[in-house]
């Protein structure tokens, strides 16, 4: 709703007019100041009311703006304990690996080993027959290490995948995080919008 300002409406002065004319006249000119002092004391408070109301929402913006970035930063800091947690994991199982390796190392030397005194005792039968048994035994403990291995691979196969969908979670969030912002600046430009009409606006 606009209020204009209504300006008196003034006659031609008359020289006959007396002293009550005069003071008639000052009555109906002090009433026309009254309105207009009414007026503009209504347009201040319309206009204190209007950027109070403008500070009011752009702290509310900030406020939520900060809630956002404290919400960011905690789900980053969650998302980054849980890829520790992970990696943790799967040093373990790489080190579990390297032992396996170790361990498959060490049976090929035995092997290696028990081929060897296979060839030096290749003429005698019984001997022989001892060494294909205590390389066949090296065999099953190598078999046994391999399917360790396996195990480990297939568990880490799993963390990589959890640690991927982590990852695209958080690359949701920060999505969404990105829009609400960019949301809260538009509004608060279209709240300070209105001030552009003021005289006093930059």
């Amino acid at each position: 709703m606009t209020d204009t300002l209504q300006t008196p409406a003034t006659d031609t002065p008359d020289p006959n007019i007396g002293f009550s004319g005069i003071i008639h006249e000052y009555r109906l000119a002090m009433a026309d100041f009254n309105n207009s002092m009414k007026l503009r004391d209504e347009l201040s408070v319309r206009i204190g009311k209007r950027t109070t109301q403008i500070i009011r929402f752009s702290m509310i913006g900030m406020t939520l703006l900060t809630a956002a970035m404290f919400f960011l930063i905690y789900t980053l800091t969650t998302n980054m304990n849980d890829i520790t947690t992970r990696m943790n994991d799967m040093s373990k199982y790489m080190s579990s690996m390297n032992d396996n390796f170790v361990e498959i190392t060490n049976n090929m030397k035995i092997m290696q080993q028990s081929v060897d005194k296979m060839a030096r005792n290749i003429e005698v039968m019984p001997q022989m027959n001892q060494a294909i048994l205590a390389m066949g035994q090296d065999i099953q403990a190598m078999d046994a290490s391999m399917e360790k291995m396996q195990k480990s691979m297939s568990t880490m196969d799993s963390n990589i995948q959890i640690m991927s969908i982590n990852m695209a979670a958080m690359s949701n969030h920060l999505g969404m995080m990105t829009g609400q912002v960019s949301g809260i600046g538009y509004s608060v430009n279209r709240m300070a919008g209105p001030m552009q009409f003021f005289p006093f606006a930059p």
